[in-house]
């Protein structure tokens, strides 16, 4: 079966969680990121398309390495642990799990 790659164009649909609290809409993401899929490219470091286009290598270092392998239609759940100086300081040097949805790649 095709495992999704560096280069891949990925569809995801994903949702943060930090302890007890989840953060599926963000001023980065205000339609939700569990109802919606997001392009990513793995190994460009950016979200793609839809006014999103932020570095996830230095906000979530490791997001996209730990979704290398994955199937379409398979879900992962990832930690990645946010830089002391995030923008939201609830969060700021704190490990955050993420649900991953792949929808499809190419």
């Amino acid at each position: 079966m095709k495992t999704l790659q560096r280069n891949n164009r990925a569809l995801i649909k994903f949702e943060g969680r930090q302890g007890a609290s989840t953060f599926e809409k963000s001023k980065r993401f205000p339609g939700g990121t569990t109802t919606k899929t997001y392009p990513l490219v793995i190994g460009s470091n950016k979200f793609i398309g839809a006014g999103i286009d932020f570095e996830t290598g230095k906000k979530y270092k490791g997001f996209e390495e730990q979704l290398i392998g994955m199937e379409a239609g398979q879900s992962k759940i990832i930690q990645v642990v946010f830089p002391q100086n995030y923008h939201e300081k609830s969060l700021a040097g704190k490990p955050v799990f993420f649900k991953v949805d792949l929808v499809d790649f190419s």
